[in-house]
C-alpha cells in the first residue's frame, strides 16, 4: 500500500483519511499482512511516515519499506510500528546486509544517487558483484 507515492499520480487524495478506513478495513479480513511503502520512493525525505498511521488501524502484521537506515529500521521494529523492515536497494547494493547490520558493520556500499538507475539499467558493474565481508 502506497498511500503517499506520487509516481504515476498514486498519492492517495487524503492518506491520513484514507489509511484509516483502508487499514480498518483490511483488519476485518483473514489478512496475512500489508506491506507498505511509508514514504514517496521518489522522494523520501519529502512527506511524513504513514507506517504508524497503519499501525494506529491495523492490528495484523505490517512489512514497511522505503528508505531505511539501521537505527531508524530497528526503532520502527522495537517501537512496534511495522513487525519488519523490507530494506530494497540496501540489500540489493550490499547482498550480505544482514550481517552487516547483525555486526554493526557499516555498508559497504551506500545507496547511489540514482538507484533506479543504477539497479535496473543494463550496466555490467555494481548490481550483482559487490564485495561480501571477509
Amino acid at each position: 500500500l502506497s498511500p503517499v507515492v506520487t509516481y504515476n499520480a498514486a498519492q492517495w487524495e487524503n492518506p491520513e483519511r484514507d489509511v484509516a478506513y483502508v487499514a480498518s478495513e483490511l483488519g476485518k479480513r483473514s489478512i496475512t499482512y500489508i506491506h507498505v511503502e511509508r514514504r514517496d520512493i521518489l522522494n523520501p525525505k519529502a512527506n511524513i511516515d504513514v507506517t504508524g498511521l497503519f499501525r494506529k488501524h491495523f492490528g495484523g502484521v505490517i512489512i514497511s519499506n522505503v528508505a531505511f537506515e539501521r537505527e531508524e529500521a530497528e526503532e520502527c521494529v522495537d517501537g512496534g510500528k511495522a513487525d519488519a523492515i523490507a530494506l530494497g536497494f540496501p540489500f540489493m547494493f550490499n547482498p550480505d546486509i544482514v550481517r552487516r547490520f547483525r555486526e554493526q558493520r557499516p555498508e559497504r556500499n551506500p545507496m547511489p544517487a540514482d538507484p533506479w538507475g543504477t539497479a535496473y539499467d543494463s550496466v555490467r558493474e555494481g548490481y550483482n558483484d559487490y564485495p561480501f565481508l571477509e
